[in-house]
């Protein structure tokens, strides 16, 4: 049931809890319970009758109803263990009224909610000995009184049930049944804004359709809506703010001073009608329920008959195209709106913006709750953030002369190619060692596809330890030349990436070898020249790793190889791609570009660059008092991080599937 409310102009900015304690039967209950004679002695045999023949009801159980105190005990100080309205009566008086009882027979009862349902609101009807009676399930101090027939065809009730030990979390108990807390859930991707509205349908509890009664009894059905109308607030993004959020993060932007964060529209069904002349006989003292909580209009002001404002509770001040008013106080942000003609009156409502002198731009971070002004009644609740599935970490890093690309492949096993540079030369190299003038370092090279390994000596060992990559279909190995057998015509290679040694392995000098292994899905192909034709070459003809092969990691995103020159082993970039999992963002990033020189004049150091990106929110600095590291949301969720001052790494944190946030607009508390 609907319950009155007092505001405090300062409870619109704080989050708060209310501790209800003592609260006894409202009115309505009470007038029902009167009515039905319930402290008659009627009841009173009925009752007794029921506690002969039935006596499981604990004293534990006993509750607030008319007769009784909020304590428990009955109006005469005893203690009725049966959980209903205690009599008073002694031993004697039970016996004689039960015998009274058994030669009047009575209609058994009957429970609309067939029994002990908690979700759904019953009345328990039946024939007293002197009257019939009608008892329906109704809500105490927040906590459930539920009324049943129990095995015997009695009437009994079960009180002070808390919901959420009965239903479970978010129940509370509302017009006598417990039903789930008023919640939508927003999911929303980077870039998404909470659009649209909600009413009944949503939030069957704060928003419910309801009627009016005026003060000379007309009355006038009234829906309520929360309307999110704007893109540019309630938005899920990517942000670092020195002032309003320090460090770099994802935050609910709930807003600024220019667009309003929610509308709140009581509408009536057809328009109301009231004195022109004195539009207070019509409407003071009339009451009205607004997001679940029942209010009295006690005063309204009027121009030449049209309604300007409405003041409910002798507190709560509605004033058309002004700021909401608590106990005379303006509440920041607020606009109320009073939709009225002369002599009729269509509706009224407000909305809400962070106010500049209090929030200014407006952030919430996961795990956050904002009780929404003016009411409190509604909170926006950042759930968190779900990711939806695994995260892989693609790595570039540096450090002076040496670094490394490590990603995942879609197996799951880790990859890491090796990166070099040298004195003298800005090129970065495949390998783990650079190419020197007067010595090439062949052995420590990292080969692709179309690439060759020629022996500084022009003997084919001179190879031994070279790597080159196989894309197996879309997977990576890392593989290493081993030692060779000229005089058998055999080799060693060995899977780095996968741990695998193969041994003595024939080979044709000056002729195309296939090497099929089981734990590869497609054959690769070497030519090595021993002492036919080119001494001292390997030829890595049909490896994969080609100009445009794309690698498939085990999140589903592609790094793209791009080597047009084939004459040297220089790292050209690597292209990044998010997996596309066919979620409704703006856009995927696609063509992500990473390159690599070496800074011989200045640092000597490897340093990484990147394309420009704009799919999503960035640069943004790490924070307030950091801005070595700079970072970059796509709208997928891909997290980019850019040592922008050493220029030493870089990081991806690739999701397999669209990040979104779980944004909550719940009934507070």
């Amino acid at each position: 049931m609907a319950k009155k409310i007092e505001h405090d102009k300062y409870a619109v900015y704080i989050i708060f809890l209310v501790a209800i304690v003592g609260v006894v039967a409202i009115g309505a209950i009470i007038s029902d319970v009167q009515s039905s004679s319930l402290v008659g002695e009627g009841w009173k045999k009925l009752q007794r009758q029921r506690m002969a023949g039935d006596n499981d009801r604990s004293a534990s159980q006993g509750g607030t109803s008319a007769g009784e105190s909020s304590d428990g005990s009955s109006s005469d100080g005893s203690t009725d263990s049966s959980g209903v309205a205690g009599s008073g009566a002694g031993e004697q008086g039970a016996a004689g009224e039960s015998k009274a009882a058994q030669e009047e027979p009575l209609v058994p009862c009957s429970d609309t909610d067939a029994g002990l349902e908690y979700n759904v609101q019953g009345t328990v009807t039946g024939e007293g000995v002197s009257q019939p009676y009608s008892m329906t399930d109704y809500c105490a101090g927040g906590e459930l009184w539920e009324f049943y027939c129990n095995q015997d065809g009695f009437a009994t009730y079960e009180a002070a049930v808390d919901c959420e030990q009965v239903m479970g979390a978010d129940y509370k108990c509302f017009h006598g049944e417990c039903v789930q807390s008023d919640s939508v859930l927003f999911k929303l991707h980077y870039g998404d804004a909470m659009t649209g509205y909600l009413d009944e349908n949503h939030m069957p509890t704060v928003l419910a359709e309801g009627t009016f009664v005026d003060v000379n009894n007309n009355q006038y059905d009234y829906n309520q809506r929360i309307e999110f109308m704007f893109d540019e607030t309630n938005i899920f993004m990517f942000v670092q703010d020195d002032t309003q959020f320090p460090t770099a993060d994802s935050a609910l932007y709930v807003g600024d001073s220019t667009y309003h964060s929610y509308y709140y529209i009581l509408s009536f069904d057809s328009y109301a009608a009231y004195d022109i002349a004195d539009p207070a006989s019509s409407i003071v003292g009339s009451e009205i329920e607004i997001m679940g909580d029942e209010y009295e209009i006690t005063d309204l002001d009027h121009s030449n008959g049209t309604i300007t404002s409405i003041t409910l509770n002798n507190a709560l001040e509605i004033i058309n195209n002004a700021e909401v008013e608590i106990s005379g106080q303006p509440v920041e942000g607020s606009a109320g709106f009073i939709d009225a003609t002369q002599g009729t009156w269509d509706g009224f409502g407000f909305n809400w913006l962070p106010g500049p002198n209090v929030f200014g731009d407006l952030y919430l971070s996961p795990g956050s709750v904002m009780v929404l002004p003016p009411l409190n009644t509604l909170s926006y609740n950042f759930g968190g953030i779900n990711y939806n599935g695994p995260i892989e970490v693609i790595e570039f890093i540096t450090g002076s002369t040496s670094g490394y690309i490590r990603f995942y492949s879609s197996d799951g096993t880790e990859v890491q190619i090796p990166l070099a540079a040298t004195s003298g030369d800005t090129a970065v190299y495949y390998g783990a060692d650079a190419p020197e003038i007067g010595n090439p370092n062949e052995d420590d090279l990292l080969y692709l596809e179309s690439e060759a390994c020629v022996g500084s000596n022009q003997v084919i060992w001179d190879c031994e330890g070279a790597m080159f990559l196989v894309l197996d279909g879309t997977d990576a190995h890392l593989m290493e030349i081993g030692n060779f057998d000229v005089n058998n015509n055999e080799l060693d290679l060995i899977d780095l990436t996968y741990g695998k040694d193969y041994t003595n392995l024939a080979y044709i000098d000056g002729s195309s070898t296939t090497f099929n292994f089981a734990e590869f899905n497609n054959p690769f192909e070497l030519i090595i020249h021993e002492s036919l034709g080119v001494q001292g070459e390997i030829e890595f003809v049909n490896i994969g790793s080609s100009d445009g092969a794309e690698i498939i990691t085990e999140t589903g995103a592609v790094l793209t190889i791009i080597n047009q020159d084939t004459s040297s082993q220089v790292f050209e970039g690597l292209y990044f791609d998010e997996h596309d999992d066919g979620a409704p963002i703006t856009s995927y990033l696609s063509g992500f570009e990473i390159t690599a020189a070496y800074d011989d004049l200045g640092d000597n150091t490897i340093e990484f660059r990147h394309s420009i990106v704009t799919d999503g929110y960035g640069w943004e600095d790490e924070s307030d008092v950091n801005d070595d590291f700079i970072h970059f949301m796509t709208w997928k969720g891909t997290k980019i991080t850019y040592d922008v001052l050493e220029l030493q790494s870089v990081m991806i944190e690739h999701p397999e599937n669209a990040v979104t946030a779980e944004v909550y607009v719940q009934e507070y508390p």
